[in-house]
């Protein structure tokens, strides 16, 4: 069912699901890549860099 709001369709349960499910296949692929090739990860920024990092160490760049 797709309901209209000001002219806007909504998606239904089932197409946002398939929506989740895509976003967190591309997730993975990307942090595949990047965990196989670091250079890729300090390219891409220090966000994806702290991505591939424990907690523990991400952490500590932030206590002052």
């Amino acid at each position: 069912m797709r309901d209209e709001h000001y002219g806007i369709s909504v998606p239904t349960a089932a197409q946002l699901q398939q929506r989740w499910e895509q976003s967190l296949a591309q997730f993975e692929m990307w942090a595949l890549i990047w965990r196989d090739n670091p250079q890729i990860a300090k390219q891409a920024g220090a966000r994806v860099e702290e991505l591939l990092m424990p907690l523990a160490q991400v952490q500590a760049r932030y206590v002052k």
